[in-house]
């Protein structure tokens, strides 16, 4: 568990400092108790012999401005919810590779499922492994959150 949270909280980090053109990323909690109703999106990463689901939640405010920096737009008024949907998976996606690319040495032929847009109540899979680390981007905290799965 530790080697994907790790390299999810790494990719995260760099994704909002490049592509989201946050002046920081801060791990500000190393591990938090898992939360069960999330804001975001979620993404799968499929190996051999183990799999995650990573996840990326906040509150709507805050999914807002990661829109507003995924589009680099800096209005006062909310953008659409379509864009919302689109930037946070799209955001997902991109922490994803940054994992996939981490971990390719040691796990080659990573495959990285569609992201969804998450908006409730979710539970990992039974006898799944899980952990959740809050990473502060600016002044906005996001959860991120691993579903580990392993193969049996």
């Amino acid at each position: 568990m530790e080697l994907w949270l790790t390299a999810a909280q790494q990719a995260l980090c760099s994704v909002a400092t490049s592509a989201l053109a946050f002046d920081e990323a801060v791990i500000t909690e190393p591990r938090v108790a898992v939360p069960t109703t999330l804001y975001g999106a979620m993404i799968s990463i499929v190996g051999d012999t183990e799999s995650i689901e990573l996840a990326i939640s906040s509150t709507t405010a805050v999914g807002q401005r990661l829109t507003k920096a995924m589009l680099m737009e800096d209005g006062p008024d909310d953008l659409p919810e379509s864009d919302v949907v689109d930037s946070l998976g799209e955001i997902a996606n991109m922490i994803a590779g940054g994992v996939k690319k981490r971990l390719a040495p040691d796990r080659p032929g990573l495959r990285l499922g569609l992201p969804l847009f998450i908006d409730g109540t979710v539970e990992g899979k039974r006898g799944a492994e899980s952990a959740a680390t809050i990473i502060r981007l600016g002044d906005a905290d996001v959860h991120l959150i691993v579903f580990l799965h392993k193969a049996h």
